[in-house]
């Protein structure tokens, strides 16, 4: 949820799947871009978290080009 402010900002929001979204804010000095990861549990085969790490992977990469500022927010479920 993105406050009424901070909504204006809003350049794009991409949800890829339902472990990893993007948020992309437009900033004064340069734009800034939140990865939401919702990490694989150790429960997990090592295939699912191997394709889930290299998916991140790839949104880190693309994300580089787009903003000079990247955050990675990591949570369990």
């Amino acid at each position: 949820m993105v406050g009424e402010r901070l909504s204006r900002r809003v350049l794009a929001f991409t949800p890829v799947n339902d472990r990893l979204a993007t948020i992309h804010i437009g900033a004064i000095f340069f734009n800034i871009t939140l990865i939401r990861a919702n990490v694989p549990v150790e429960e997990k085969d090592d295939m699912t978290k191997d394709a889930f790490f290299e998916r991140m992977d790839n949104m880190i990469t693309a994300t580089a080009t787009m903003s000079k500022l990247c955050l990675v927010i990591l949570t369990h479920i």
